[in-house]
């Protein structure tokens, strides 16, 4: 709010990254600013609304008890409880992914309405989001889809199978089915540019990080980094576990027409737009 402005965090465009340089930048935020906490950078959340804690920690403990009574052979769950597993199945269905932190939200997560949902809890109005700047980094469609995959086969298996090219097109093929294109990291990037259908957030380009990075950070008036945290760069044991080939878009995508269709399909909106901001071709 110092900045009137915003940045989003788009999953697997080094949004960890992005978010912990803001807050290690001199001169850029100030008491009263919103930040969204960084488990893996470990920077704890700051300066949410009273109004946000008591609707998240009132979702969780409704969800606590759902899980609780799962294992139930009928379990009896109460109106509210029936409410929310409602709520986030029928969003889950529609790749609508929201959740219960600001870690990953899009503007238009902070005056959703619905009850369950953590809108209205005074992290944002829809008259500071209209009079605000955003940003946040646009990624190659084609690259981003091969890191979230890796990134979910890990999550998923403990680093324990192998990661393969064709588990990799199978899930690709598969689309939006619950084994395929579905979850946070696949979720399109062209979300977090829009606010109510139109595209007000300035896109940095992920493929020119560093320059892009500065560059958001003067906008802002504050001292770019000299240095520039990156984590999980490079993927670390995963890379270890790829079988058959690196996994690269040349590897793994280029030489299978199929596949490449099957992305740019899922993704023509990110595609657009990551080819007028980086000025080249998919």
């Amino acid at each position: 709010h110092s900045k009137n402005a915003t940045i989003l965090r788009v999953p697997k465009t080094g949004s960890t990254s992005f978010e912990a340089s803001i807050r290690f930048a001199s001169g850029l935020t100030a008491p009263g600013d919103y930040a969204s906490g960084l488990d893996d950078a470990h920077l704890p959340e700051r300066g949410a609304p009273q109004a946000l804690i008591d609707k998240r920690d009132s979702r969780r403990a409704i969800m606590r008890s759902i899980r609780n009574k799962r294992p139930l052979e009928n379990p009896d769950y109460t109106q509210e409880e029936l409410d929310l597993k409602n709520f986030m199945e029928n969003r889950r269905s529609i790749d609508d992914f929201t959740g219960i932190q600001f870690g990953h939200a899009t503007l238009n997560d902070p005056v959703d309405t619905h009850q369950f949902s953590l809108g209205n809890t005074g992290v944002l109005t829809h008259t500071q989001i209209l009079a605000y700047d955003h940003y946040a980094f646009i990624r190659n469609p084609l690259k981003r889809v091969i890191s979230g995959f890796i990134f979910m086969r890990a999550t998923r298996d403990g680093g324990r199978v192998p990661i393969e090219i064709s588990d990799f097109h199978e899930t690709v093929l598969k689309g939006r089915t619950t084994d395929g294109l579905v979850g946070m990291v696949y979720r399109q990037q062209i979300d977090y540019f829009k606010y109510q259908g139109n595209i007000i957030v300035t896109p940095l380009l992920f493929e020119n990080y560093k320059q892009s990075l500065s560059w958001c950070i003067t906008q802002l008036g504050g001292t770019p980094l000299n240095e520039y945290p990156r984590f999980k760069e490079g993927g670390g044991a995963n890379e270890n576990r790829i079988v058959g080939g690196p996994a690269t878009v040349a590897n793994w995508i280029e030489p299978y027409p199929a596949i490449k269709q099957a992305i740019l399909d899922r993704y023509p909106e990110d595609v657009t737009l990551w080819e007028s901001t980086s000025g080249q071709t998919l």
